[in-house]
């Protein structure tokens, strides 16, 4: 049986909705987040002896997810690479927040825009050996296809050939209709936030299987914005695994 999508200008105002009805301010959506991100690679590393993670983060609030998840994914004693898609003065003050708690926790980030000397410095990032990369560099922000840095990070995680975890959607997946723009990343699991959209169900050929993040909307947060109930098979506010995105319905 497949399930309910709904469009991302719905996901927007259900997210605000969950967000109103609970106070949460921007860090401690960005950590729940994280968390549930942290999750799904967890359950896809297990049985991984000593896994090695990349996780590449862009300069908003996709990008601040991506580091909380570092973080929490070397506090659990994996081998973490950090990756940013532009210089830290470029990240917006929530990305910027959790890189200053990264750095703290002695995560230096890689990325294209630093300096030789800078990534020099740094240890390489074990592209073709990482038993998972994590996309978290672009959102529903992106207009036109991927340029620059974002463009070039994302054709390194494809040419890598290792298993890719996405962020809500694949970097260059946008709008309800899901189109693909060019380049995008091929992931092979991604974890929807709050709700599944359209742009999983028209985009399946590159979002792989599917996770739902339900970060805490009910049954009544749908009902009040007039939306169809979500299908469930565990309890709410969980991780849920629903399967290949092919089987979603409109």
């Amino acid at each position: 049986m497949g399930r309910v999508t709904i469009s991302e200008e719905a996901s927007q105002r259900l997210a605000a909705q969950v967000a109103a009805r609970r106070g949460a301010g921007w860090l401690q959506r960005i950590d729940e987040a994280a968390a549930a991100l942290g999750d799904v690679a967890l359950t896809l590393l297990d049985g991984v002896e000593a896994p090695q993670l990349v996780v590449v983060a862009g300069v908003g609030k996709s990008g601040a997810v991506g580091i909380a998840t570092a973080r929490r994914l070397q506090r659990a004693r994996m081998t973490v690479h950090l990756v940013l898609s532009a210089p830290a003065s470029d990240l917006n003050e929530m990305a910027a927040h959790q890189l200053a708690l990264a750095r703290r926790d002695g995560l230096e980030p890689w990325g294209l825009a630093l300096s030789e000397a800078a990534m020099a410095a740094t240890v390489p990032i074990p592209w073709r050996s990482a038993d998972l990369l994590i996309d978290a560099l672009l959102g529903s922000g992106i207009e036109g296809n991927p340029r620059g840095e974002s463009a070039d990070l994302i054709r390194l995680m494809n040419a890598a050939r290792r298993p890719i975890l996405a962020l809500d959607r694949p970097s260059g997946l946008l709008g309800d209709e899901g189109l693909i723009l060019s380049p995008s990343v091929e992931a092979t699991a991604t974890l929807a936030l709050g709700a599944l959209s359209h742009l999983h169900r028209e985009g399946w050929p590159i979002v792989g299987e599917l996770w739902l993040a339900d970060l805490h909307a009910t049954a009544e947060d749908f009902a009040a914005l007039g939306l169809p109930a979500p299908t469930r098979d565990t309890a709410p506010h969980a991780v849920h695994h629903i399967g290949s995105a092919r089987l979603l319905t409109a």
